[in-house]
């Protein structure tokens, strides 16, 4: 895994959780299914932080001179300031979630239409200051409100302030 603000790490403490977990609940014995449950919960999010790491480092690398992928971002910005409880962005799910089901399998999974959504946005504009607030929150509470509800995300609990201030860990195991 490419290295993505100690994410990989934080992972592997929650799959130590998430390990003894199942050891208590199988009274600290190791049952004959525990690995495959194991697998089953935790291979989703090691797989799914490993292919955001590896998206953070192209787009890094390659991406962040190119002015149409500025303007999503600025589209981004505006969204996620404007509109916290319907819209956080992949990288503050990542490194503030956790809680409310904001697992790194769920960012992941979001992050995709949300990059879609973003891309429709943006179209024919020039600046991310011409994004029409009203259009962009009926099309969150169209698309993405459904997928997120689906998906029993709570967005409200990505807040990086309580991150910064000594909150709980980023696990929501």
């Amino acid at each position: 895994m490419v290295p993505f603000f100690g994410q990989g790490t934080n992972c592997g403490f929650e799959d130590v959780l998430e390990f003894l977990r199942l050891l208590e609940a199988n009274g600290n014995h190791i049952a004959p299914d525990m690995f495959e449950r194991y697998d089953a919960t935790r291979r989703p999010n090691a797989e799914a932080i490993q292919h955001m790491a590896l998206d953070n480092f192209h787009e890094m690398q390659s991406r962040v001179a190119d002015p149409e992928f500025l303007l999503i971002k600025g589209i981004e910005n505006v969204l996620e300031t404007e509109c916290p409880e319907l819209y956080r962005s992949r990288y503050a799910m990542v490194c503030y979630g956790g809680l409310g089901n904001v697992s790194y399998y769920n960012a992941w999974r979001l992050g995709y239409l949300q990059e879609e959504l973003r891309k429709k946005l943006a179209e024919g504009l020039k600046s991310p200051e011409e994004l029409d607030l009203k259009k962009a929150k009926e099309m969150l509470r169209k698309h993405l409100l459904p997928v997120q509800k689906r998906l029993g995300i709570d967005l409200t609990t990505v807040n990086h302030e309580f991150w910064n201030q000594g909150g709980h860990t980023k696990s929501k195991l």
